[in-house]
């Protein structure tokens, strides 16, 4: 069976790292992150939904980060 990669949607707020989820390619990723900003809130895998009307989505606070096997973590800053 041939592993397959993961991609990370990550937040940065000060020295902290908030991820919004794991997905199976970069495009998914990058859709999340443009649902988020373009609604306005991100709906938890607890189904609990948290609001972000104010949310920081100024460019190099939002990123990607790419783990494939026999790679090195690639981030894809949003």
């Amino acid at each position: 069976m041939r592993a397959h990669g993961v991609h990370v949607l990550w937040q940065y707020v000060g020295e902290m790292q908030i991820s919004f989820g794991v997905y199976a390619s970069l495009d998914e990723a990058s859709t999340a992150w443009e649902r988020i900003r373009d609604d306005g809130f991100y709906i938890g895998g607890t189904g609990v939904i948290s609001e972000f009307l104010t949310a920081d989505f100024s460019p190099g606070t939002w990123s990607i980060e790419s783990y494939i096997p026999g790679h090195v973590p690639q981030e894809t800053i949003l």
